[in-house]
């Protein structure tokens, strides 16, 4: 039984990373945005800068995809998780009515 307690405690720290990198992909391409969004409005800015700023667009919309699934990754391992801890709850108590 210990052993399988392990297991989800392992799958919990993996959902815990999961959901820190998608917070930090999805932080990460907010600040992208922000920063692409500030140089844009810049009356310095040419039409050079148009294929640059729309990668830099891109290049944040994908990240912030990566960071939602990671985050939506870690939720569902938290739910299954949860759900491996109440069927070993369950289990020890069929085996300790079965110690009769």
């Amino acid at each position: 039984m210990a052993e399988i307690f392990q297991q989800f405690g392992g799958m919990m720290d993996a959902a815990q990373g999961y959901r820190n990198l998608g917070q930090e992909r999805m932080t990460a391409a907010q600040d992208q945005a922000s920063a692409a969004n500030a140089l844009a409005s810049g009356a310095w800015c040419s039409e050079d800068y148009t294929d640059y700023f729309a990668n830099v667009q891109l290049q944040t919309n994908e990240t912030h995809a990566h960071g939602t699934d990671a985050v939506q990754r870690g939720t569902v391992m938290d739910q299954v998780v949860a759900d491996g801890q109440s069927t070993l709850a369950t289990c020890r108590g069929i085996a300790g009515s079965l110690r009769v």
